[in-house]
């Protein structure tokens, strides 16, 4: 995140939807390399075959990245697999519209309780980002749901993931 590179959920600042006047912090669900939630969940052809051509990309790009066809296969199945988590703990995009489900301004210190595995306060103080106090948590019960996966995936799981957005945002200036 401090690199610009969002994996598991995105953040950044926001308009305070109480306050237009001033910003405030906005974490909100992300993590997820396909453009929506449905894309993995959904079971129609279309859908299927994004995801087969997907995890085809997320592995040759493992490939060029340096990992055998094997370890960038099983490494793309993975990524694949906690995205698909983490879409079913986002909300709908329709969902998204509604602007009650998008505003979520809570205390810093209920955001690391709702969600204690991301140890928010830590976070927002090593991306330099200015401190705050409150924060809008969208859609907190994403962060409830996802926080129960920090410690139900393998810490190895956890790296091929990570190191696929970091691949994909850099892609461009690799050689």
């Amino acid at each position: 995140h401090a690199h610009g590179v969002g994996a598991i959920f995105g953040f950044g600042a926001q308009p305070d939807l109480h306050n237009s006047k001033i910003e405030i912090a906005g974490v909100f669900q992300g993590g997820l390399g396909l453009p929506d939630r449905d894309y993995y969940l959904n079971k129609d052809a279309k859908s299927q075959d994004a995801r087969e051509k997907y995890l085809a990309h997320v592995s040759n790009m493992l490939s060029l990245a340096g990992d055998d066809q094997a370890t960038a296969q099983k490494e793309a199945q993975t990524v694949m697999d906690i995205e698909s988590k983490l879409a079913q703990a986002a909300f709908e995009r329709v969902k998204m519209r509604d602007p009650k489900n998008r505003d979520h301004k809570m205390a810093v210190s209920e955001l690391a309780t709702l969600a204690p595995g991301f140890e928010f306060p830590r976070f927002f103080a090593s991306t330099g980002a200015p401190s705050c106090q409150d924060v809008n948590g969208v859609p907190p019960d994403c962060f409830q749901q996802t926080n129960s996966l920090i410690d139900s995936i393998p810490r190895d799981s956890w790296k091929a993931y990570l190191r696929w957005p970091a691949l994909h945002n850099t892609a461009t200036a690799l050689p």
